[in-house]
């Protein structure tokens, strides 16, 4: 979700961690790159919903 994005004028340029040892190898196994995937995607998600609650919530008390 951070990849091309900005933080203090720099750009976010988000890859797969390699081995020091072998540059060709990826850490953790495809299992495990899946479930950091799937965590990252539920992450945003529910940082979603968050956020469309608490502007809900924000626009209900500018209203009263």
């Amino acid at each position: 979700m951070m990849n091309g994005q900005y933080l203090q004028g720099k750009r976010i340029d988000v890859d797969y961690a390699y081995k020091k040892d072998n540059q060709k190898e990826k850490h953790g196994s495809v299992s495990e790159r899946v479930l950091a995937f799937c965590q990252a995607q539920r992450n945003a998600q529910n940082s979603a919903k968050l956020t469309k609650m608490f502007q809900s919530e924000l626009h209900q008390r500018q209203e009263d």
